[in-house]
């Protein structure tokens, strides 16, 4: 069906009225690329012929040079315009009898080009400057004449291959590049909508995996309840302890003395600790050996040489049954601050656990809300592109058109 188009389509009659065709990309493509390899082959054939003149015309610049060369006037004062005619000419056959060597034959379009430009290069290099013609032409103007003549006229011959192949390509350029937008318009179309599927995608497979996430969540009950009681055997313990650091605080300054006056190495050490943690210490010593050094300290006042204020102190501290009682209240009190601990671990490590399900899927979703605007955006973009497609589909149409007679509709 392409060929039949061609027919007639370098005639210069053309139709009043033209048929209206509805074409694919793919139908378009193949109908300029058709019509192309047509015009090609019309022009190739035109510069073939041009060419076979440029090249007869060429043998005559050289048979002109030729006799410019062996041309020899007797009068001595010839002989400076002789030396710079044999010098010239010379050169010039030289040159032309290279290119006429390495000359090939030609069968495309690119390699037609190629030659033209090396004969505009040979042109360039054997063309008669004014220099050298004021020197040559008193007793050379006739043949500078007829060569200059010759390769103006090879020049013309060249210039014509040059013309027809740039009104060749600049019959298609505009549907050449019309067409490569095309293509490129719809590689990017589908790369982008490649892209918003995938985003889209995504996104749903986030947003699943965000309420999938949320449905784990699990109900902690007793949490608030567990946590009260936490707190309430925390104070407990804390006021058994405060007692307890009051108790040995008042003391502190006779235990001192105590170590410096009358303690053993080993009362030193457990009084030691008393200063130090009186808690912890209380909680060790199982034996309440502290309320024996206390008593001790009581029989040896004057030894330690404590002041009144002193001995009410040591007089007024708790006896040993009275720490026995203390001592068991306080780990009373750890115990069940400790218990209530455990009871409350498993609960608040559930609750760490839904907290981290719902920051992850607080993230999800937003992970999800960003990739659906995304591709809203590439699908905003597509349409930008498809606008862009219609237009170049538009001018590609009117420039086939003008190429086949036709009018040409691109869907």
């Amino acid at each position: 069906m392409a060929f039949e188009w061609l027919k007639g389509i370098f005639n210069k009659k053309q139709e009043v009225q033209r048929e209206r065709v509805r074409l694919s990309i793919e139908e378009a493509a193949k109908i300029l690329s058709d019509v192309q390899n047509e015009g090609r082959k019309k022009v190739l054939s035109d510069i073939t012929s041009i060419r076979t003149d440029a090249l007869r015309i060429l043998e005559k610049v050289q048979k002109e040079f030729g006799l410019l060369l062996k041309a020899s006037p007797e009068e001595p004062r010839a002989q400076a315009s002789k030396q710079i005619k044999d010098t010239f000419a010379g050169k010039s056959l030289g040159i032309i009898r290279s290119f006429a060597k390495n000359n090939v034959e030609c069968t495309s379009m690119e390699e037609y080009e190629a030659f033209a430009g090396e004969c505009s290069k040979l042109v360039s290099s054997i063309s008669i400057s004014p220099t050298e013609a004021s020197h040559m032409k008193f007793f050379f103007d006739e043949q500078i004449k007829n060569a200059a003549g010759s390769i103006k006229d090879f020049s013309v011959s060249v210039e014509m291959i040059k013309g027809k192949i740039r009104e060749h390509k600049n019959k298609f350029i505009n549907s050449d590049e019309q067409l490569r937008l095309i293509e490129q318009k719809q590689l990017d179309m589908e790369k982008i909508s490649s892209e918003a599927g995938a985003l889209e995608e995504n996104a749903e497979k986030s947003s699943k995996e965000a309420e999938s996430l949320l449905l784990e969540i699990k109900n902690v009950e007793g949490l608030e309840e567990s946590k009260e009681l936490l707190r309430r055997a925390e104070d407990s313990a804390k006021r058994r302890e405060e007692e307890v650091n009051s108790q040995f605080y008042t003391i502190s300054k006779v235990l001192r003395k105590y170590i410096h006056k009358i303690a053993t190495k080993e009362e030193s050490l457990l009084i030691a600790r008393y200063l130090s943690s009186p808690k912890t210490a209380f909680i060790e010593d199982g034996n309440l050996a502290i309320a024996d050094i206390i008593e001790n300290a009581m029989k040896h006042f004057a030894e330690l040489e404590l002041d009144e204020k002193s001995f009410e102190k040591i007089r007024l501290f708790p006896d040993k049954l009275r720490l026995t009682a203390l001592r068991e209240e306080l780990l009373n009190a750890e115990r069940e601050r400790q218990d209530k601990q455990a009871e409350m671990f498993p609960l608040e490590k559930m609750e760490l656990l839904n907290t981290e399900r719902k920051r992850n899927a607080k993230e999800m979703k937003e992970n999800s809300q960003k990739m659906k605007q995304e591709a809203v955006n590439l699908r905003n973009a597509i349409e930008k592109k498809q606008s862009e497609l219609e237009e170049a589909k538009a001018k590609l149409s009117e420039e086939l058109g003008k190429l086949v007679n036709k009018e040409i509709i691109i869907y």
